[in-house]
């Protein structure tokens, strides 16, 4: 499950030459197809498709080894669900700026800061209100996240306080606002795709794909 967070710490990092929606990761190297060429010869015969029937006759029971538990998938798309605002932040753009313009800079930053502030608020409140996890490793990964979220929130919303509070013209405040942020980014490529920590548990790896609010996640 891909969960877009570098080009948000991206453009935190870089707010004021600009940022990409686009990451930079080299795409997934697949295992390459088997080759056509070589002695080995293919059966031409051509497998009957399976009509849900045993070979003696009668219904053969349905194979539900596919279908996650529902409390699973529930859960799943819960947690999803509360991480669509910042995960919405994945493609920010940052503003265009006057050289110079320092003014104009802290407003812009400013304004970009309270949206971060403010899917970040979301998603700290969302994920302390979801119900623990059926899965107890869910909700282990589930507090662990809340845990490195709830600083960076109180940091981006502290660097916005400072940078409200200060002259308009004042540089050293807009510097000082950006390492600030760039601290927060570094915290945030460090916690990497919050949905892809359930991957390494099999139940809600399977519950996960398919939840729709996961899925949108993807998009």
């Amino acid at each position: 499950m891909r969960y877009r967070v570098g080009s948000l710490a991206a453009c935190l990092a870089i707010l004021l030459t600009g940022c990409s929606n686009e990451e930079g990761g080299q795409p997934p190297t697949g295992s390459s197809a088997p080759s056509t060429t070589g002695s080995a010869t293919t059966s031409t015969t051509t497998p009957a498709p399976s009509t849900g029937a045993d070979p003696n006759g009668g219904a053969a029971p349905e194979d539900e080894s596919n279908a996650a538990d529902p409390a699973n998938v529930a859960w799943m798309n819960d947690f999803c669900g509360a991480l669509t605002e910042f995960a919405a932040l994945s493609g920010a753009q940052a503003p265009e700026i006057a050289p110079g313009d320092i003014a104009a800079a802290r407003r812009a930053f400013s304004e970009l800061l309270g949206r971060f502030d403010g899917a970040l608020g979301t998603a700290v409140t969302d994920l302390r209100a979801l119900r623990p996890s059926p899965v107890p490793e869910g909700e282990a990964e589930k507090q662990e996240l809340l845990k490195r979220l709830g600083p960076v929130r109180k940091q981006i919303a502290d660097a916005k306080s400072k940078l409200d509070a200060a002259k308009g013209d004042d540089q050293q405040a807009l510097i000082g606002a950006v390492g600030s942020v760039q601290e927060a980014s570094t915290t945030l490529a460090e916690i990497g795709n919050p949905v892809g920590r359930m991957d390494g548990i099999p139940a809600l790896r399977e519950a996960g794909g398919q939840a729709p609010n996961c899925a949108d996640l993807q998009k």
